[in-house]
């Protein structure tokens, strides 16, 4: 795919302005709270947005424009759904976090069980994050730019790991936070572009609806291979998203850098809101290729491209480009700073060297970045090796890997919060039962659904947690720290602006009926 002068010089004016904003937020971080939580002073709305960009890698970009492409807007649930976890977790849970005034999410099993259950979650937490998000986002930027330029995967490969490392090794999170304002909002942008320029080559959204009408219901049956609605619904979608929006560092983390308790509620509502409106301008370009282009498209994941290449004029592809290739760095640094925060805090600080200081803590943090980076770029252009075992892909490579751990921790999480008198025992036990459970049941039932399989190891570690809670039960209820670094002040607000954010998410499966 051939790029025009005017593209390129795109390409370039995006990444200086990425680049000049880098360098102004390149602060003294001298203490764990200015590099890990960019010294808990962000504003709400720079936290609403850097955790959309959590979420906005090419495997996200143009596997769910593929999925539209592919089944319509059923894909929206991910979106919508995760829309209503998160009014759940800012409302009841990012609470008890902040009271903590936990630095990470493992940090808090520490106070509620043991220093083993931290260790345990912080360590199995690092390795899938090295083995699954953060390798297979390289590897899917890599696959797509390789696809677009005919550019080999190891050059992308290494060209974002070494822009990684001058955003964030020195900057900390305050750098990755202010510059995902721009990586988010390019990414937006174009695929509002792309949703523009496909809806008027159709004719306008009502020839659109005509046409589109029998791929924009948002609810599949039950016999469907795709969504079915008891799958989504009463699955393990709902502990993937808590898991992944609630208990996971390189999400929550952006919650933890909030002054007052309502600041960082209203980050989170304003990633749950954005999202409502982004699975639109997501999956209506995969339905518009659909009708336009379903002649020149083999394969799902090539929805994406050909949209890129047939509705933007020059100038606005390159533009298009430069955010795709921004995503992937968004994504990236989030991962790689958060992932720096738990080796330092859960595995460091905690088992090596508790007496560490924060000059020596921020050091072992840039260290640990530099070393992730360059372990990611060693094994992410080898990561078809193993995806070729996994009869879906990349995908079924990353639920199956994520699977070993999400609903252990979500489990353990729960158990925790609502039985105070369940024993550290019960914690330890239901993370390292994870694994063996997960991987049981998969063997046992290979044609159950991954959401299903989820799904059933959760129940099993709750059962287990609990039975051990009867059998061995804390005396006294296990009393949680409150720490006085944040404002807890209730937001009348924030309440409405949750129950408003849930009543839209029914609104839409109604129309989308």
């Amino acid at each position: 795919m051939s790029l025009s002068f005017i593209d390129f010089v795109a390409f370039g004016i995006f990444f200086l302005l990425v680049v000049f904003i880098a360098v102004k937020t390149w602060h003294k971080t001298n203490t764990v709270e200015d590099y890990f939580l960019a010294g808990r002073n962000l504003p709400w709305w720079v936290i609403g947005f850097a955790l959309l960009a959590t979420g906005i890698s090419t495997e996200q970009t143009v596997g769910i424009t593929g999925e539209g492409f592919r089944i319509g807007l059923a894909i929206a649930s991910y979106q919508w759904l995760a829309s209503v976890s998160l009014v759940v977790i800012s409302l009841f849970i990012l609470p008890k976090f902040l009271r903590a005034g936990i630095s990470t999410i493992p940090e808090y099993l520490q106070y509620r069980y043991n220093k083993t259950a931290r260790v345990i979650m912080g360590s199995f937490v690092l390795v899938v994050y090295i083995l699954a998000p953060m390798a297979s986002v390289m590897y899917s930027g890599a696959l797509a730019f390789e696809t677009f330029f005919k550019i080999e995967k190891i050059y992308f490969v290494w060209a974002i790991g070494i822009s990684s490392a001058i955003f964030i090794i020195r900057g900390g999170l305050s750098t990755v936070v202010w510059t995902d304002l721009v990586f988010v909002s390019g990414v937006m942008i174009s695929m509002l572009l792309i949703t523009a320029f496909g809806l008027n080559k159709m004719g306008g959204f009502e020839t659109f609806s005509k046409l589109a009408d029998g791929r924009l219901h948002a609810i599949l049956p039950a016999d469907s291979e795709d969504m079915p609605w008891p799958s989504v619904f009463l699955g393990g979608l709902w502990i993937a998203h808590f898991f992944y929006w609630g208990f996971n560092q390189f999400t929550t983390q952006r919650a933890f850098a909030s002054q007052t308790l309502s600041v960082g509620q209203k980050g989170m509502l304003l990633t749950a809101s954005i999202l409502l409106v982004y699975a639109f301008i997501l999956i209506f370009p995969g339905i518009i290729a659909y009708e336009l282009y379903a002649k020149d498209i083999l394969h799902e994941n090539q929805a994406f491209p050909v949209l890129l290449s047939k509705l933007l004029p020059p100038g606005l592809k390159g533009f298009a480009y430069a955010a795709l290739f921004g995503g992937v760095l968004a994504s990236l640094n989030n991962m790689f700073n958060s992932a720096s925060s738990l080796f330092t805090l859960d595995i460091y600080q905690t088992i090596i060297n508790p007496k560490a200081g924060n000059k020596e803590l921020v050091m072992v943090g840039r260290i640990s970045t530099a070393i992730l980076i360059l372990i990611c770029c060693v094994y992410a252009p080898n990561l078809h090796y193993f995806v070729q075992f996994f009869k879906g892909g990349i995908y079924e490579y990353l639920q199956t890997i994520w699977g070993v751990i999400s609903p252990g921790i979500v489990a353990v999480f729960i158990v925790g919060f609502l039985s105070p008198k369940t024993p550290p025992l019960a914690g330890v036990i239901g993370l390292l039962m994870n694994p063996i459970i997960y991987v049981a049941i998969n063997l046992v039932f290979p044609h159950f659904s991954e959401h299903i399989n989820i799904a059933l190891t959760f129940l099993i570690l709750i059962a287990i947690m609990l039975a051990i809670s009867i059998y061995q039960p804390l005396l006294t209820p296990q009393e949680m720290p409150e720490k006085n670094n944040i404002k807890f002040e209730r937001n009348l607000m924030v309440f409405i602006w949750g129950i408003f954010i849930i009543l839209i998410v029914i609104a839409l499966y109604v129309i989308f009926i």
